[in-house]
């Protein structure tokens, strides 16, 4: 079986400002984070396990959840797989790349409300999109 990766797959470190691309370099910095490549299952698996659990919470009669309340729901999720530190720590920023993709990748996860003052994108309400059919948020796997 070969493995299959896909460039929508690939993760990229996020800067300060928390947006998608090269990780913010200081001058005489050595250190710069490489784009985190996953595999395309692994990608759907964690955007539909978000985006179904986004949409209970909306059924359940909360619009929106914050960014970190879902990072943290998926970690509980995985917490059978999580053995070490680094192992959280992987999962931790495997979840939040997804995320970023999600929202980046055009009408899948959205932003509600507007930021406060200094809010790190981590603290801001997010929510699928309308025209996002949870039900169907790749489930051909």
């Amino acid at each position: 079986v070969q493995a299959v990766e896909d460039p929508l797959a690939d993760l990229e470190a996020m800067d300060g400002e928390g947006e998608a691309g090269a990780a913010s370099e200081e001058e005489g910095s050595s250190e710069r984070r490489a784009p985190r490549t996953i595999k395309v299952e692994q990608y759907k698996e964690c955007a539909s396990l978000i985006g179904m659990h986004l949409n209970k919470c909306h059924e359940a009669g909360q619009e929106s959840v914050k960014w970190d309340d879902v990072a943290m729901w998926y970690l509980e999720q995985k917490e059978d797989e999580l053995i070490t530190e680094e192992d959280v720590e992987d999962t931790n920023e495997l979840v939040n790349g997804v995320i970023n993709k999600m929202m980046a990748e055009g009408g899948t996860l959205m932003f509600m409300g507007l930021p406060e003052k200094g809010q790190k994108k981590e603290e801001r309400m997010i929510a699928l999109h309308p025209s996002v059919d949870p039900r169907t948020l790749y489930a051909s796997y």
